[in-house]
């Protein structure tokens, strides 16, 4: 950890990865700091890789890929790296991980449809040195209550919505002023669509990305949750995420796994602390860990664009 680094400064972190659009008079407030001072804190993480990005979250198949899964793969031991390279061929791979653990590779996909869900699957489990696959495809309930929409758009966006998205994609924290004099409209135009959009739920939030290592956390874990029949799997979703402890948290279809997950984590000790907060939960049968060296990745949620993870080239086109 940086020796500067202190309480403040993960203040700050916290606020902007909630949303990294946050006014800086309200940060300071948080921090009882000037708002310059808590500008000068912010070029100083900048500068020392901490901050190492924005991230802007979108709903799931704003690009009309419908289907979004993790594929945890256990490949022989002996051919890891030539699976993970086989992988990054593949252009639906958003993300992939080597982890350790029962499954020791996990790549994050997109899929316009279960028709090419199942392509991508087959073509996976017909990498040389892949033994066994579990596909795990988010479940959106969303998608459930559009009765007709055009799969490759289906939130009916124009080219305006789309332009500003884009612009945001670069950097979530492009000033409007500036998102506007690229698509020749006025800045009003574009906080006015940023607002529809975020109230509608297609912008979930704009974030920070920054690089845990250099702040006391040592990587990342992935879980496989498996539920009792006895109980419906929405509301031990419910219940873990009341835990507080997940980056991400869904539904799950497609394999023994109910629930899929992830976390960052500081050490042994603290998996340690979370799994048995998990194991607490009667309606849990069976869980299933990989741990990932990366303490952050960033990513985009439109396809074939190049991955990063904790400076490592995930895949690209």
């Amino acid at each position: 950890m940086p020796a500067r680094f202190d309480d403040i400064d993960l203040i700050i972190l916290e606020q902007m990865e909630n949303d990294a659009r946050t006014d800086l008079k309200d940060i300071a407030e948080k921090c009882s700091l000037t708002s310059s001072a808590v500008l000068n804190r912010i070029k100083r993480l900048r500068a020392e890789k901490i901050i190492v990005g924005t991230r802007l979250e979108l709903k799931r198949g704003i690009f009309g890929f419908l289907v979004d899964a993790t594929v945890a793969i256990s490949a022989e031991n002996s051919q890891v790296d030539q699976v993970f390279q086989k992988l990054k061929d593949i252009h639906n791979v958003r993300v992939c991980a080597r982890t350790i653990g029962k499954y020791n590779v996990f790549a994050q996909i997109f899929a316009k449809n279960l028709s090419d869900m199942g392509n991508i699957t087959h073509r996976i489990r017909n990498i040389t040195g892949v033994r066994e696959i579990s596909s795990n495809i988010y479940i959106d309930d969303s998608f459930d209550q559009m009765d007709v929409f055009d799969p490759q758009n289906p939130f009916n966006l124009d080219e305006m919505d789309f332009g500003i998205i884009d612009e945001l994609l670069k950097d979530a924290q492009t000033p409007f002023v500036r998102i506007a004099k690229t698509l020749a409209i006025s800045p009003e135009t574009v906080r006015q669509r940023f607002e529809k959009l975020r109230k509608d739920g297609l912008i979930i939030r704009c974030s920070i990305e920054f690089d845990r290592s250099k702040t006391g956390w040592q990587g990342a874990c992935f879980f496989l949750i498996s539920c009792s029949k006895d109980q419906p799997v929405q509301s031990t979703v419910k219940t873990l995420k009341g835990l507080q402890v997940f980056k991400f948290i869904d539904r799950a279809t497609g394999s023994a796994f109910d629930i899929s997950a992830m976390t960052y984590i500081k050490d042994i000790k603290d998996l340690a602390s979370i799994i048995a907060k998990i194991e607490k939960i009667p309606d849990i049968r069976n869980i299933e860990t990989s741990i990932a060296t990366f303490t952050y990745y960033l990513f985009s949620p439109k396809p074939h664009a190049p991955h990063k993870c904790d400076h490592t080239k995930l895949s690209q086109d």
